[in-house]
């Protein structure tokens, strides 16, 4: 009441009607503004007619008025760009998420449809790294192999066969790896105490960037084959 327009406490309801239009439709921002458009002249024609109190320190002038509705109506138009670009911003961060959340979806779905058809392959498959350690492979090899899927993982040729077996495997698996190209191999193999034959196909698996990293083994059981020749 001693400072008139000058004390900084007269502009906050003001300042909360500025506040207020950042989050409402366009109409009522402009009608928001307006109205405190209305009180800044009301405090500033008020001091001058000395509607408030009869003498105060520092008096104001229609100056203030308009200085201070400018800056009330560009305090306003600003916080209604920035509201705009942030409700934009935050609206593709939203499609953005969806879409994201839609791509998982259909990969996770891509995923239980690739599973399903690898476990019901009769073809023995699986994936090996540049150590030939098992990554993954399907129920068929797991099942040739006296394991599970889930226990395969980590696995190595010499967890399951002989030395000389799993030397000949790994010799293979690196001749893939060296050479860069699909192979073809007849290769011998056990199943409990018998003797059965496949051919098996290496393939060298890559990334994007082209660079190896493991192999993918593709197996047939040719015993009857081999028995009939």
């Amino acid at each position: 009441l001693s400072l008139g327009i000058h004390n900084i406490s007269n502009i906050g309801f003001p300042a909360l009607l500025i506040v207020a239009s950042m989050v409402t439709r366009k109409r009522t921002m402009v009608f928001l503004t307006f109205y405190a458009v209305a009180c800044v002249a009301w405090l500033c024609f008020g001091e001058l007619t000395g509607a408030f109190t009869p003498q105060v320190l520092v008096k104001s002038v229609p100056g203030d008025f308009v200085t201070t509705a400018l800056l009330i109506i560009l305090a306003a138009f600003m916080s209604r760009v920035l509201s705009e670009n942030l409700f934009k911003k935050n609206f593709q961060l939203q499609q953005e998420l969806a879409e994201r959340k839609r791509v998982e979806d259909d990969l996770r779905e891509n995923a239980i449809r690739y599973r399903t058809l690898l476990d019901n392959l009769p073809q023995l498959v699986w994936q090996r790294n540049l150590d030939s350690v098992f990554i993954d492979g399907n129920t068929a090899c797991a099942r040739t192999l006296g394991t599970t899927v889930e226990e395969l993982a980590g696995k190595t040729d010499y967890d399951f066969y002989p030395v000389d077996l799993a030397e000949k495997y790994r010799a293979d698996d690196r001749h893939v790896i060296d050479n860069g190209a699909t192979e073809t191999f007849e290769e011998r193999f056990l199943t409990g105490n018998s003797e059965r034959f496949a051919r098996t196909t290496k393939v060298p698996l890559r990334d994007d960037l082209g660079r190896l990293y493991g192999t993918l083994g593709i197996a047939e059981d040719i015993t009857e084959l081999k028995r009939a020749e």
